[in-house]
């Protein structure tokens, strides 16, 4: 098992890698993108402060926020066209829709969709904006994924304050939905 989480670190580091790496000068030494990357996964797994991670990695609590909020943002910016596709073509939307059919029994289905809270530390003056109805500060996480669980579409940041329809109705696949920029195949009968 170990071997294996290894090589899923190694894969998500050769994609991040050159985006982190930062240049050693001899007026500061730099985290090395592994340890970075390392931060970043711990916090997102965890979701521990970011005092407790500059006390684990030995770094100044600023130094700990700076590198997981360029870190994820690498990671957006250098996985998300090969690992997060949304479909742009009918044939595409169709392929999936053949699949939930196939796997599920259920016709003309384009993506499952659902959100998710995020429980987070109130940002500061944002009053009860991410106060959620579970009585706690969250972000709200919407994804749509496909008949085999892989994501097509993600949406984050939304108030927790937001319901799930909330999100919906102010995120971009909403937007290009109203629009007719979605290009999902023609309407036809329902099989039988």
């Amino acid at each position: 098992m170990y071997e294996s989480l290894k090589r899923q670190f190694d894969v998500i580091l050769s994609f991040v890698q050159p985006a982190i790496q930062k240049q050693v000068t001899r007026l500061r030494k730099c985290k090395p993108a592994d340890q970075r990357l390392c931060v970043t996964l711990l916090y997102l797994a965890t979701g521990d402060s970011f005092q407790t991670l500059a006390l684990l990695f030995r770094i100044g609590k600023s130094t700990a926020r700076a590198i997981v909020y360029e870190t994820c943002q690498a990671l957006w910016d250098t996985m998300s066209g090969t690992f997060l596709k949304t479909p742009t073509t009918p044939e595409e939307w169709q392929a999936i829709a053949q699949e939930f059919h196939r796997q599920w029994s259920f016709p003309h289905c384009l993506g499952s969709i659902d959100g998710e809270h995020c429980a987070m530390q109130a940002p500061a003056n944002t009053g009860s904006q991410f106060y959620n109805y579970k009585k706690h500060f969250s972000m709200v996480l919407m994804a749509v994924s496909d008949a085999s669980y892989k994501f097509t579409y993600v949406d984050v940041g939304t108030p927790g304050r937001w319901s799930d329809g909330g999100t919906f109705d102010y995120c971009s696949l909403n937007a290009c939905l109203e629009a007719g920029n979605l290009n999902a195949p023609a309407a036809s009968p329902l099989p039988g």
